[in-house]
C-alpha cells in the first residue's frame, strides 16, 4: 500500500530554505550527502529541491525522497533505502510527482521512470526470493540477462549481484530455453559461475565473438571437441588458448585452423611453435603466420633467410643482428626502401650496393670511398637513373652527365636541373638521343618525345 505524504519544495537559492531543509534532515537523523543540497557553483536559473514526507508523530515531517533539478534538469534522486534508493512502496508517488513538474523534458522524465521500474523490477525478486517463491523463466531473465544501464540504477545491479549469490546459479541456467538467453546470461554472469562447467556448446558460441575466455566454463569434453573448437576458433581465434592440449599438439589440425586463423599458432604447442618446415609452409598459405611464431626464430639466420624468399615484406620481422645478412638486408631494403642500417662491409660489397640502388639509391651517401668511380657509378644509373642525385656533385660534369645519358636515356628526367640552365650541354644530349640505337619500342618511342621536348627547351635560350 502506498505512503499518504506531501511535497514540499525548496528553493536552493533562497538562504531560508536551505537552513530550512538541513535542519529537518539533521532532526530525522537522514543522512543525504550534503551536496544533494548546496546551491550549485554553476549559479543555475532554477535550482529546486523536492522532498516527500510521510507522517511520523502526526506530523508531515519524515523526509522519504529528495528530488533535485538544476535549471530544467533532474540531476539527483534519493531516497530511504539501500543505496539511498527510492523504497518500492514509494515509486508510484514519485513517478506521479516527476510526470507534473513543470519545464522537465521528456528524456529526463524516461530516465527517471526507466531508474523506478528498475527497482520495481528488483522488489519483485526481492519479495519472492524472500518467500521462498519459485523463479520462473521471465524471473531468472530480469536477473541474469538484463543490464540495468541507467545511471540512476547503479545500485540496483549490486542490489541484483546480491540476490544471484545466493542461488544455485547453474540451476536457474538449465531454465531458460533460449540460447540467446543462454548467451546473455553466460556473458553477464562470467564470474559467477566461473567454478562451474557448462556443456552448452550454441550458448558458449554465441558469446565468445567479444569474450572467448568464456570458454573456460566448457566442459573438458567441449574443449576437446574438434568440431566446437573449430568452430569457435573461426568466430574468434583468441578461443584456441582454451582448447585441449591434445589438440594444440595436433599438427593436421593446427595446420588446418592456421591457414584461416593464423593466431592460433600463438597457442599451440611448443613442438608446432617451432616446427620451422611447418611454419614455412603456412608462411607460403598465409604470411600472416609470421607474426605469431615463437619470437626466438625471429633470431634464426636459416629460418628467416627462407620467409624472406616467400615474401620480402617479412623481412621486417628479422632480429636487427640478422640484418649484417645480405639476403635479409636486400628483403628489408625492398620492402622498406631504407638501407641506413647496412653495416660497414656491406657497404663495400659492390654486388649488394648494385642491387639496393634499384630500391634504395640513396645507397650511395653511404657507401665506402674506394667504391666512388665513374665506372661504379655507370653502373647504378643502368640500375636506377635516380642514383644521379646521391652522386657527389665532384664528379658531375658535363662528361660525365653526357656519358650516363648514353648508358640510361631515362636519366635525362634526372636532369633537368642541369640542362634547363646549360645551352651546350642540352645541344650535347640532345645528340646522344638521336644517336641512341636500341631495338626496343619502348625506348625508341622515349627517345623520340624525349628529343623533341628537350628541342622546345633548347629554343628558349634563344
Amino acid at each position: 500500500m502506498e505512503d499518504i505524504g506531501i511535497w514540499t519544495k525548496y528553493d536552493l537559492r533562497n538562504k531560508e530554505d536551505l537552513s530550512t531543509l538541513n535542519r529537518i534532515l539533521s532532526e530525522n537523523n537522514v543522512k543525504w550527502t550534503s551536496n544533494h543540497i548546496r546551491v550549485s557553483k554553476k549559479n543555475p536559473l532554477k535550482s529546486e529541491i523536492y522532498v516527500y514526507y510521510s507522517l511520523i508523530n502526526n506530523k508531515y515531517t519524515n523526509p522519504r525522497v529528495l528530488i533535485r533539478i538544476d535549471d530544467f534538469d533532474i540531476n539527483l534522486i534519493r531516497g530511504r533505502d539501500d543505496f539511498e534508493d527510492i523504497e518500492p512502496s514509494l515509486v508510484e508517488i514519485v513517478k506521479k510527482k516527476i510526470n507534473e513538474i513543470k519545464n522537465i523534458s521528456e528524456d529526463e522524465k524516461y530516465k527517471i521512470n526507466d531508474y523506478l521500474f528498475d527497482i520495481k523490477k528488483y522488489n519483485d525478486l526481492k519479495t519472492k526470493m524472500e518467500n521462498n517463491v519459485e523463479f520462473d523463466t521471465d524471473d531468472i531473465k530480469k536477473l541474469y540477462t538484463i543490464k540495468y544501464s541507467n545511471e540512476l540504477s547503479i545500485n540496483i545491479n549490486k542490489k541484483i549481484e546480491n540476490i544471484k549469490r545466493k542461488r544455485n546459479i547453474l540451476e536457474d541456467y538449465n531454465k531458460l530455453d533460449n540460447n540467446i538467453d543462454k548467451s546473455k546470461f553466460i556473458n553477464y554472469n562470467y564470474k559467477l559461475i566461473k567454478n562451474n562447467s557448462i556443456n552448452d556448446r550454441e550458448a558458449l558460441l554465441k558469446t565468445v565473438k567479444f569474450k572467448p575466455y568464456i570458454l573456460l566454463l566448457a566442459t573438458k569434453e567441449l574443449k576437446s571437441d574438434k568440431d566446437f573448437i573449430k568452430e569457435a576458433t573461426i568466430i574468434n581465434p583468441y578461443c584456441f588458448e582454451y582448447a585441449d592440449s591434445m589438440l594444440k599438439k595436433n599438427v593436421s589440425f593446427v595446420f588446418e585452423l592456421a591457414i584461416k586463423r593464423p593466431l592460433v599458432i600463438k597457442y599451440a604447442s611448443k613442438s608446432i611453435n617451432n616446427n620451422k618446415n611447418l611454419l614455412l609452409k603456412l608462411i607460403k598459405i598465409n604470411n600472416e603466420v609470421i607474426k605469431y611464431v615463437n619470437t626466438n626464430l625471429y633470431s634464426d639466420i636459416e629460418f628467416m633467410k627462407e620467409v624472406v624468399k616467400i615474401d620480402k615484406s617479412l623481412s621486417i620481422y628479422a632480429s636487427p643482428i640478422l640484418l649484417n645478412d645480405e639476403d635479409i638486408a636486400l628483403g628489408y631494403i625492398s620492402y622498406t626502401k631504407k638501407s641506413n642500417f647496412i653495416s660497414s662491409e656491406l657497404k663495400k660489397n659492390k654486388e649488394f650496393i648494385l642491387k639496393v640502388v634499384k630500391d634504395d639509391p640513396s645507397v650511395l651517401l653511404l657507401i665506402d670511398d674506394s667504391m666512388k668511380n665513374i665506372d661504379f657509378y655507370k653502373d647504378c644509373i643502368r640500375n636506377n637513373p635516380n642514383s644521379i642525385f646521391f652522386i657527389d656533385e665532384n664528379i658531375k660534369n658535363e662528361e660525365f652527365l653526357i656519358e650516363m645519358v648514353k648508358v640510361n636515356p631515362y636519366i635525362v628526367y634526372s636532369l633537368y636541373q642541369y640542362l634547363y640552365h646549360d645551352k651546350h650541354l642540352l645541344k650535347e644530349v640532345i645528340k646522344v638521343l638521336n644517336n641512341y640505337e636500341d631495338d626496343i619500342d619502348e625506348i625508341k618511342c622515349f627517345k623520340m618525345d624525349t628529343s623533341n621536348m628537350l628541342k622546345l627547351e633548347l629554343k628558349k635560350f634563344d
